[in-house]
């Protein structure tokens, strides 16, 4: 699942960066994927048992195992905590500045603004 949470704001800056002709679908785009993120971090805070103080949320996926090479990621009470503040600062953050840079005529290039900010 943290997978899930490190995909969906790439795979929405990709998508706003397809619909840069379209301003609005873009900036509605970026809303979604925004929202959604902060969904996936609440659900993480949620999901989050205070008494265990070690790794929780852990994914370990072998990509070559012959060379001793792994995908192990996992997230602690700290950790948690930090992901949900940085998806809330980011949608805040993000949207903010698109609607803002949207109203003052820069349309044409703030959906590509938008989709780099949700994609980094």
């Amino acid at each position: 699942m943290i997978t899930l949470l490190t995909l969906v704001p790439i795979i929405g800056g990709l998508a706003v960066l397809a619909l840069r002709r379209t301003g609005d679908m873009a900036r509605l785009m970026a809303m979604v994927f925004a929202a959604a993120s902060f969904v996936f971090a609440l659900l993480f805070w949620a999901g989050l048992d205070p008494r265990n103080p070690g790794m929780q949320f852990e994914e370990r996926h072998a990509w070559a195992p012959s060379l001793g090479i792994s995908y192990h990621v996992g997230m602690d009470g700290l950790g948690v905590l930090l992901v949900v503040l940085s998806a809330l600062g980011r949608s805040i953050a993000g949207l903010c500045c698109c609607w803002k840079r949207a109203c003052l005529g820069h349309s044409r290039r703030s959906t590509s603004f938008t989709g780099l900010f949700f994609g980094s």
